[in-house]
């Protein structure tokens, strides 16, 4: 755990680090920027969470640095993954261009960059949260005795609850009333996996 949170900072540090040169040397690249969320308090509990991180702003991508409020960074440039990312490969190529005196890209291009990684990252990120909770169903699927412990985030017509081991989150059928942050022991009642829909019941 120390050592992960180890590599997690000096990615950050790399990140700002780069977006300082960048700005300093008027090199553009793909700033990461996210708005402030609009909430009242820090959130410090699960249920807390849950509610707050649907405020929160997606982060953006733009030539113009900004700050980054969920890194608490005044400016960040993803950097540190340009195998996995496109957009930090072009900062590598940008930096490797500006530093051997080559054609370095121009605004309009890196633009024109974004647009096309932000299309295509969405399309990924909504494919990969799919597959989890598809995978996660069929580990549930195939083990019917299975019970886990949850927490309630959420109340309303239906009560909303996540199960911290899975990283699954579900609807409860109960009749009892639960406050936000209750935690109890949960077993499946049904899954529709055509659909996704996974709904438990108290154990």
């Amino acid at each position: 755990r120390r050592s992960r949170g180890l590599v997690l900072e000096s990615m950050l540090m790399v990140g700002h680090a780069v977006g300082r040169l960048c700005v300093d040397n008027d090199l553009p690249v793909p700033f990461s920027r996210q708005d402030e969320p609009d909430i009242d308090s820090v959130p410090d509990t699960l249920a807390s969470m849950w509610t707050a991180r649907r405020r929160y702003k997606r982060s953006e991508h733009g030539t113009v640095p900004g700050a980054h409020a969920g890194l608490g960074l005044p400016l960040y440039v993803q950097a540190t993954s340009p195998l996995r990312r496109y957009l930090d490969l072009i900062v590598h190529q940008q930096l490797r261009a500006w530093l051997s005196g080559g054609r370095v890209k121009s605004r309009d291009e890196i633009v024109e960059a974004i647009g096309e990684s932000d299309l295509r990252s969405a399309e990924v990120r909504k494919a990969e949260a799919l597959s989890n909770r598809h995978y996660t169903l069929v580990y549930l699927l195939q083990n019917p005795g299975w019970t886990g412990d949850a927490v309630v985030v959420a109340k309303g017509r239906t009560v909303t609850v996540v199960v911290p081991d899975l990283a699954l989150e579900a609807e409860l059928l109960t009749g009892e009333k639960l406050e936000p942050d209750e935690r109890l022991t949960v077993a499946v009642e049904s899954i529709r996996l055509p659909t996704l829909e996974c709904y438990l019941l108290p154990s």
